[in-house]
């Protein structure tokens, strides 16, 4: 009886998942009116923004030679995550605060003001992995590294998240980190661009929003299994970093 209660409650959560990702796609699209911009990359790497009053508001793509991309005038709209998917603000800030406060331990034993450190697939479980998984809001959390990108599994109440993409620092004086997802799984429903996109917006807001150390990420770079992240610690009058 268990069992089959089990598996009407977790139909019926599919059924609402697939509706709402329907609605969604219906009623909150992804480009508004304006011009579209055409990339094609010839030659090295590069990292395609989005800009809104001159200030750097999303990465749009991580372009190799040979690829091409029609950058759209991205709607308020589509950066607003939707209510069937509330729940999962709680968990990008968790996630969020926790990096940070990851950064912040990394930087207390560091000696010198500007510093590098490197992480392969296995010994970022032995710190940044055990720290998101302390609160036990996320479970069974899986990062690897691959060039220019990173895969990310995770569980939350029982409901498994998984993803592919990259973060960059854009150059500024601001203290920011920006997402990229090139796909994005819960359970085994695929999220379509229009979540990507709001999912992102969310992590960007929340780590300006989230509580700062004395420590900024200056620069992160994927590797095949490993990641390289720089970083400097902030001096009196450094306004990219606060208390």
């Amino acid at each position: 009886m268990k069992k089959f209660l089990v598996f009407i409650l977790s139909l019926l959560g599919l059924c609402l998942l697939a509706f709402g990702i329907f609605f969604f796609m219906i009623f909150r699209p992804i480009s508004t009116v304006g011009p579209k911009t055409y990339y094609r990359v010839y030659d090295g790497a590069v990292q395609v923004f989005a800009l809104k009053d001159g200030e750097v508001r999303s990465l749009l793509a991580f372009l190799k030679p040979g690829e091409t991309l029609m950058a759209p005038t991205v709607s308020d709209a589509s950066l607003e995550v939707p209510p069937w998917l509330s729940w999962i603000e709680p968990v990008v800030v968790d996630f969020v605060g926790r990096a940070r406060y990851f950064m912040y331990k990394e930087g207390k034993k560091a000696k010198y003001n500007e510093f590098t450190v490197g992480y392969t697939n296995k010994t970022i479980r032995g710190g940044f992995i055990r720290e998101l998984e302390r609160t036990g809001v996320l479970k069974n959390v899986e990062l690897s590294f691959l060039p220019d990108q990173c895969s990310f599994f995770a569980q939350v109440l029982g409901v498994s998240i998984t993803a592919r993409g990259i973060v960059t620092v854009p150059e500024g004086d601001r203290d920011r980190l920006l997402l990229h997802l090139y796909w994005l799984k819960i359970g085994s429903a695929s999220m379509p661009e229009r979540v990507l996109r709001a999912v992102e917006n969310l992590f960007a807001s929340t780590y300006e929003q989230s509580p700062k150390y004395k420590i900024r990420l200056l620069k992160i770079t994927f590797k095949d299994k490993a990641m390289v992240m720089s970083f400097k610690k902030a001096m009196d009058g450094d306004t990219g970093v606060s208390e």
